[in-house]
């Protein structure tokens, strides 16, 4: 039985493979793990965007959604047609080579459920890193229960956000291949969309 795991979504073994050997072969032969660019992209399956197209996409950082222990959360829009809304989580500096960053957006992009927060792409630079996924206008579990608690909080859709939350939990820990086990449960981690539905969210950042 194989697991993965996802902490603070169509993706198969073999392009991990993939990644993983890319990131050992650019550290046994001295090459930079941003000259893979073509590679990873497609190991990870998920878009990747430079840095200056993440400032662009963030009118240079100046709507700030939140800010925590891992990094900090701007809203944006894609820069395509569609110009859909989305949040941009660019994440604290790492000395690391890559490799656990590239574990992680791997896991992540396999998942795919109503409850699990879709993801549009990556940033990878240098120590530069950020992950790009679905606008949830009505924020964190946890600041929506303390602003709105007695206005929108009522019995039904507090049962509806906890089946919604245990729905993409067993998602996670039953449904996907590898087997995802989330080691972060909590209203930080909970997002809202505009229906109140909930998803969820974590990214252990390496």
């Amino acid at each position: 039985m194989q697991y993965a795991c996802f902490s603070d979504h169509n993706f198969y073994l073999i392009h991990l493979d993939i990644a993983l050997k890319i990131l050992n072969e650019s550290k046994g032969n001295g090459e930079d793990f941003h000259s893979k660019d073509e590679n990873i992209e497609a190991a990870v399956m998920l878009k990747r965007y430079s840095y200056d197209t993440v400032a662009k996409m963030t009118k240079s950082f100046t709507d700030r959604l939140g800010e925590g222990g891992f990094g900090t959360v701007f809203k944006g829009n894609l820069p395509d047609a569609t110009g859909r809304d989305i949040a941009l989580k660019i994440l604290n500096e790492s000395k690391g080579n890559g490799e656990d960053f590239i574990n992680e957006l791997a896991s992540m992009s396999r998942a795919s459920h109503v409850n699990i927060v879709s993801l549009f792409g990556f940033c990878y630079e240098g120590s530069k890193r950020a992950i790009i996924y679905d606008f949830m206008p009505n924020g964190s579990l946890d600041m929506f229960i303390s602003t709105n608690m007695s206005t929108k909080m009522n019995w039904i859709t507090l049962y509806n956000i906890a089946v919604g939350v245990a729905r993409g939990l067993e998602y996670l820990h039953n449904s996907c291949v590898p087997k995802i086990v989330h080691f972060d449960i909590k209203p930080e981690n909970i997002l809202m969309d505009g229906d109140l539905c909930p998803q969820d969210f974590g990214f252990q950042p390496c």
